[in-house]
C-alpha cells in the first residue's frame, strides 16, 4: 500500500475517510493478486483477469481513473 501523507487539511481528510469507507475488500483482493489475461477490446477499454479460478471482464480505463484519484488523495500535497 502507498503511504499516506501528512495533512491537516480537512475536506482531503474527508476524501480519505471516504475512499475507506466505499472500499470493497473483495474487489481489493481480486484487484492486488489477479493474472492478467488479455486485452478484449481496446476501444471500449475492456480486459479479462483471472483471480483464483474465476474469470473477470474489467474496464480498465475506469480502473485506472479511481486508483490514479485514490492515490492522488492519499499522497495529496507530498512532493
Amino acid at each position: 500500500m502507498v503511504p499516506e501523507s501528512q495533512t491537516t487539511l480537512v475536506s482531503i481528510n474527508d476524501l480519505r475517510a471516504e475512499v475507506m469507507k466505499k472500499r470493497h475488500g473483495g474487489f481489493s483482493e481480486i484487484v492486488e493478486k489477479h493474472t492478467f489475461v488479455g486485452v478484449v477490446d481496446l476501444k471500449l477499454s475492456l480486459a479479462l483477469i483471472q483471480h483464483s479460478t474465476k474469470l473477470y471482464l474489467i474496464n480498465y480505463g475506469s480502473l485506472a481513473e479511481e486508483m490514479f484519484y485514490q492515490l492522488s488523495v492519499r499522497q495529496f500535497g507530498n512532493f
